[in-house]
């Protein structure tokens, strides 16, 4: 009595195969370290700094180049006033926002939002504290001085304020770019399973006879 016939792939077959498999499991792997989302690495002042007066501007660096649609930057005081000063600027890493004369002392929050390297906006807050008045805070000449109450308020922030419409659409179509990424790995996994199930059924038919 024969013994059953052990099925195993030929050498080459067997390479090929695991070369194929090895590199759909590469695209159905999350997004690497040339894909990951920048991270902010500073800033100029630093997150719970104290200052003796408010800089002229905001630097806020990241681990790679911004991008400068969608991304922007708030300066609000304890009562939610806005202090910034024309648009964020983008120079290579850094994001540059002007901050306008006249804040005065205290506690303030920076709220930023950028689009990084791989199109996903990206967001945080930091907060640092001015110790005292700027030195711009003084009337201008020829310019009756007016108290702080009827000093004209700061601008509030508003919604417009952060184009999160832009950002969401970078979002959106980075995801879609994920997605059919992961698709097309996974297009790759079956065609791999279906040619392996009929070279297997090949062999055993070609064995039985």
């Amino acid at each position: 009595m024969n013994n059953p016939m052990t099925f195993r792939l030929p050498g080459a077959a067997a390479a090929v195969f695991a070369f194929l498999l090895a590199a759909a499991l590469v695209l159905l792997q999350p997004a690497s370290g040339a894909f990951a989302h920048d991270d902010l690495l500073g800033s100029n002042p630093a997150d719970g700094d104290t200052v003796e007066q408010m800089p002229g501007d905001i630097v806020l660096r990241y681990s790679a180049n911004v991008v400068g649609l969608g991304s922007t930057v708030l300066i609000q005081d304890a009562e939610g006033n806005d202090w910034t000063d024309g648009e964020t600027r983008i120079v290579d890493d850094a994001m540059i926002q002007e901050v306008r004369s006249g804040a005065p002392a205290g506690e303030y929050t920076v709220l930023w939002r950028a689009v990084s390297s791989d199109s996903h906006p990206i967001e945080g807050t930091l907060t640092f504290t001015v110790a005292g008045p700027a030195e711009s805070q003084a009337a201008p000449e020829n310019t009756p001085a007016a108290s702080p109450a009827a000093a004209p308020a700061p601008a509030t922030p508003t919604d417009s304020a952060l184009p999160s419409e832009a950002a969401g659409d970078s979002e959106q179509a980075a995801t879609g770019t994920d997605a059919t990424g992961v698709l097309i790995g996974a297009a790759v996994v079956l065609v791999l399973i279906v040619a392996l199930v009929a070279f297997v059924v090949r062999r055993k038919a070609k064995a039985g006879n």
